[in-house]
């Protein structure tokens, strides 16, 4: 099975337990101490890391990152309902706005990143590390500044119902009259 299909499958697993178990609201959010969510987010997030590191969680050879991978993301993904500390990281505003332009951050980020990469590779150091570390600093503060301006221009705006009718509303009244001809 494709690792990508595992991962799939276990969005598909977290998504029944919210809908049928929690019946759509998740435990409630504690105020104090560590729980196991907690523990599960420091052990997990390091270890999917190191997957990235290693090249990837979907390198076709190796097969332990393959199979251990959709578990990880599972873990961290329900231990995220089942902690403290990593709830109330996620209730971080800019981490919620980040989260909320998500889509937006998929559907254009390829190309910011290529075209950014491109424009500053004379500039960056010869020592690979290095090189990563700038491009990085670059680039994703361009990527969220171009994303966001999608995400409150582009895909906002669409998220309304009506936002069809508001569209031809909005092309109707910008719409020039046409130009008079003087030929005649």
């Amino acid at each position: 099975m494709s690792p990508n299909f595992a991962i799939f499958f276990a969005g598909l697993l977290l998504a029944d337990i919210y809908a049928t178990e929690w019946r759509g609201a998740p435990p409630p959010l504690r105020t104090r101490g560590i729980a196991w969510g907690d523990l599960a987010w420091l052990i997990g997030w390091p270890l999917l890391l190191f997957a990235f590191m290693r090249g990837g969680i979907l390198m076709r050879d190796d097969i332990v990152m393959r199979a251990a991978a959709p578990a990880v993301i599972f873990a961290l993904y329900l231990g995220l309902y089942h902690s403290v500390i990593a709830r109330r990281f996620m209730r971080i505003s800019l981490i919620t706005v980040i989260g909320g332009m998500c889509y937006s951050i998929y559907l254009i980020h390829t190309p910011i990143i290529e075209l950014g990469t491109s424009a500053i590779r004379r500039f960056l150091p010869q020592n690979f590390t290095l090189a990563q570390i700038v491009a990085v600093v670059v680039v994703v503060p361009l990527i969220l500044i171009i994303c966001g301006t999608f995400f409150r221009l582009i895909e906002r705006p669409c998220m309304r119902p009506d936002w069809p009718k508001r569209a031809w509303a909005w092309l109707r009244r910008a719409r020039v009259a046409p130009v008079q001809s003087d030929i005649g």
